[in-house]
């Protein structure tokens, strides 16, 4: 059984010892007895120095007290104190070499417990090490080297060529020689490079290599360290995509960036904000230099604006104008915000820059070119009243003789009709007609012209029931025609009552009118919904117009059917439609000659 404790095997080596003693006491005249000292040391010889010294010195005590206590006599004596002292020097020659091997296994397990420090050390590491020989074979993997070429940590690659299980790409030959010279010259060179993992995965490796030499100074081969900066190149590509595509947008739009020092006359301005300021690519800027382009005027609201960046750190807009070298004054809108440095203290103002010269003239046009319409507005309104008072007057003022004139005639037809032979009754009568339709078309010019005039009053009207109610009116002056007329719900609409009623009986009466040659005559009243508004229609089956004449439905006294074969003014549909505007609402028409027509408009703010 194996003693594991020194200070036990100590102990036992040294009883040992004794024992050994006792025997070579016994031991007949003639035999080397102290050859049996150097078993005890074996126990002893991997414990310590201290441990083999003491075994040692004990053992050289016991073999020279052994010369006292030795039995034999001359001139065996003799030759057992020269045995003894013989052995006595190849024990302690032993006892050193046991010394020194066990010095050397303690430096070889120090060393070896270094590497696998290190060795650990490396393996805990991110970065991929690797080193080769001058024949480009893999010496040595870390973990993190398996990782990052894809390598599989069970496979075997120490002693295999480099290339078998990735490779590189230089940047250019260039790249290559200058890494060539730096092994050379200085024996370690730093660079980027990409890399073509053990799966044809290809990354970014930022990587420095150097050069391995034996003790005499001869170069072995090279050791590397790469870290993947795959993610970082992307990202830095990233960064710098949306770095161009922020200048092109700046440049396409005409925004400028800039950044002044606070404690430093320093300017870092782009070519824009030069350009809106009227300076040089190379011109040296400075703030005398600056404000000395700004307005008069301007110059206490541009100082407000940088004291109070600086103050509060807050992002802050001026609108400024800049006058360049050649005297052209330019309107800018400037934005800056304070940075600050890493104690808090504002170190830098960075902002941009935009020339809103063409924005300030075209609204300084735009106000001008509204003042110009109020203007024409207002004349126009005058002359509306004006011409609405004239067209009142004159056709209020019409009706009383044309009054006349049918009393007069009528007069004429009954007590002198005797008197006149055939032909004057009929020209009597046909200045009556006459004049009874100036007479309707009088009356038909007044409403027109109170309608513009009519103040409106809007509240919530049932179309459905108005249309109702207007139909028993057409039906009562027509009892004996029967006419198919459908009215659905329509629900509420806000609108004036008094015009929509109007606006309605010139409708429905039109389609009365209309379909009186139809074998069915219809008529129908609904609402439709489209893109979430309410559209109202009056829709019938009678003589229907040519949709290429549809343009002058709505003009006064256009008529797209003979007087003798539908009577009418031209009036009504003119009136429908300045009420359906004055509700700032659309009227619209489709029809087929023969095949009917459908009137549409819209109320907007109709409830459906």
């Amino acid at each position: 059984m194996r003693i594991e404790n020194s200070s036990v095997r100590l102990a036992v080596a040294l009883a040992l010892e004794v024992l050994c003693f006792v025997i070579d006491m016994r031991l007949p005249r003639g035999y080397a007895g102290w050859l049996i000292y150097y078993f005890p040391l074996f126990l002893v010889w991997d414990v310590g120095v201290g441990a083999i010294i003491a075994v040692a010195t004990f053992a050289t005590v016991l073999e020279i007290a052994g010369l006292f206590f030795s039995p034999f006599e001359q001139p065996w004596r003799i030759v057992d104190w020269a045995n003894r002292f013989a052995g006595v020097l190849v024990f302690w020659f032993f006892s050193i070499m046991s010394i020194l091997r066990l010095k050397y296994m303690k430096r070889l397990k120090r060393q070896d417990e270094q590497l696998r420090r290190q060795v650990l050390m490396l393996n805990q590491v991110q970065d991929a090490v690797i080193t080769i020989d001058n024949e480009t074979r893999i010496k040595y993997l870390n973990a993190a080297a398996y990782r990052q070429y894809d390598i599989d940590p069970r496979e075997s690659v120490l002693g295999s060529k480099l290339g078998e299980y990735f490779a590189f790409e230089w940047q250019s030959p260039f790249q290559f020689k200058e890494y060539t010279r730096a092994i050379q010259r200085d024996g370690m060179w730093k660079g980027e490079k990409i890399h073509i993992t053990h799966k044809g995965r290809r990354i970014w490796g930022e990587s420095v290599i150097s050069q391995i030499r034996d003790e005499n100074g001869a170069p072995t081969g090279v050791a590397a360290v790469v870290r993947d900066i795959t993610e970082r190149k992307q990202a830095q590509a990233a960064l710098e995509e949306s770095r161009e595509r922020l200048v092109l947008a700046n440049e396409a739009a005409g925004i400028g960036t800039w950044s002044s020092e606070m404690e430093a006359d320093v300017f870092d301005w782009d070519l824009t904000t030069r350009r809106h300021w009227g300076f040089g690519k190379n011109e040296r800027l400075s703030c005398k230099k600056l404000y000395s382009r700004i307005h008069p005027d301007d110059r206490s609201l541009m100082m407000e604006a940088t004291d109070a960046i600086a103050r509060s750190g807050i992002i802050r807009s001026v609108q400024i104008r800049v006058v360049h070298s050649d005297g052209s004054v330019h309107h800018l809108a400037s934005t800056g915000r304070a940075m600050t440095d890493f104690r808090g203290n504002v170190s830098r103002i960075i902002g941009t820059s935009l020339d809103i010269t063409d924005r300030v003239k075209s609204e300084e046009n735009i106000k001008q070119l509204n003042k110009e319409l109020k203007r024409r507005a207002h004349e126009l309104e005058y002359a509306n009243r004006e011409l609405e008072a004239f067209s009142y007057s004159v056709t209020h003022d019409l009706k009383s003789p044309l009054t006349a004139v049918i009393s007069l005639g009528e007069v004429l037809n009954l007590d002198y009709a005797k008197q006149l032979d055939e032909d004057g009754q009929k020209l009597a009568g046909r200045i009556v007609d006459s004049a009874k339709r100036m007479h309707v078309l009088i009356e038909d010019i007044l409403n027109l012209s109170k309608v513009n005039r009519y103040d409106m009053h809007f509240e919530d009207v049932d179309l459905g029931a108005l249309a109702s109610k207007i139909i028993d009116e057409l039906r009562s002056r027509q009892p004996d025609r029967y006419v198919d007329i459908r009215v659905h719900h329509v629900g509420l609409a806000r609108a004036d009552a008094r015009l929509m009623h109007i606006a309605l009986t010139n409708l429905m009466t039109n389609a009365f009118k209309y379909t009186q040659k139809a074998e069915k005559p219809r008529i129908e009243f609904g609402c439709l919904r489209e893109h979430k508004e309410e559209i109202y229609y009056v829709r019938d089956n009678g003589a229907g117009f040519d949709m290429s004449q549809a343009d002058k439905l709505f003009v006064p006294f256009k008529r797209l059917h003979a007087e003798k074969e539908f009577s009418g003014t031209g009036v009504g549909l003119a009136t429908v439609a300045r009420i359906i505007a004055r509700h700032n609402g659309r009227i619209w028409a489709e029809g087929a000659p023969g095949k009917g027509a459908s009137f549409y408009f819209t109320i907007p703010g109709s409830d459906g």
